[in-house]
């Protein structure tokens, strides 16, 4: 898989991610890894003085609603 195959998986996208505990949480994409395992996106869930970078897979993307 590649960035092409997720449109939203480019840096400086805002994202949002539906986190763990099941709450969506807006963000900005701040890198994007091409693994041997896939395409992982880290993403800004936080602001610029304290971000928090939170990695996901680029399948796990939305539009932000």
């Amino acid at each position: 898989m590649s960035t092409q195959t997720y449109p939203l998986a480019k840096e400086g996208k805002r994202v949002e991610i539906i986190r763990r505990n099941g709450e969506a949480a807006l963000g900005k994409v701040a890198s994007v890894e091409e693994t041997a395992k896939g395409t992982w996106v880290g993403v800004n869930i936080g602001d610029k003085k304290s971000p928090n970078i939170v990695k996901v897979r680029a399948s796990q993307l939305r539009k932000p609603s």
